[in-house]
């Protein structure tokens, strides 16, 4: 699986200073992705 860290094209400040939300982000579907193939 791939996860995209930016949901949508935005300015390079902007991705800038949201960049600790979308890391976080990608690491709980990451997280969630390996939850599920624990099956």
């Amino acid at each position: 699986a791939v996860f995209s860290i930016l949901e949508k094209s935005e300015p390079l400040e902007d991705s800038l200073k949201n960049a600790s939300l979308y890391l976080e982000r990608t690491a709980a579907n990451i997280g969630h992705l390996l939850n599920m193939c624990k099956i």
